[in-house]
């Protein structure tokens, strides 16, 4: 792993999505009130399209990691379901705890 050099901001893959987020917002904060010259904001550009990539990368991860704890909390409902006889998931509806029911309405 090459070391960073005093000075440098961290690798885009070594921020979390706040921080990647924070300096994104600062990089097209300074580009949009002309506060660097053009060769800065070609090289400020390159790195908002790596910060980009980081938080994309990390939405996705937290989207693969949502839909895996749904899929997991929907079978273990099943199996629930199953080992109580078998009302499935249609027992629940209109229940107050059934999360696909809006009860604010």
């Amino acid at each position: 792993m090459a070391k960073r050099k005093e000075g440098q901001p961290p690798a885009p893959s070594n921020l979390g999505f706040e921080a990647a987020l924070a300096e994104l917002e600062t990089i097209i904060d300074r580009i949009e009130q002309g506060e660097v010259g053009l060769e800065e904001s070609i090289q400020q550009y390159r790195r908002g399209a790596a910060l980009v990539g980081r938080c994309r990368s990390i939405i996705d991860s937290a989207e693969q990691e949502v839909e895996r704890i749904s899929a997991e909390e929907l079978a273990g409902r099943l199996r629930r379901d199953d080992a109580s006889g078998g009302e499935g998931l249609a027992g629940n509806e209109g229940r107050d705890d059934d999360p696909s029911v809006d009860h604010d309405t």
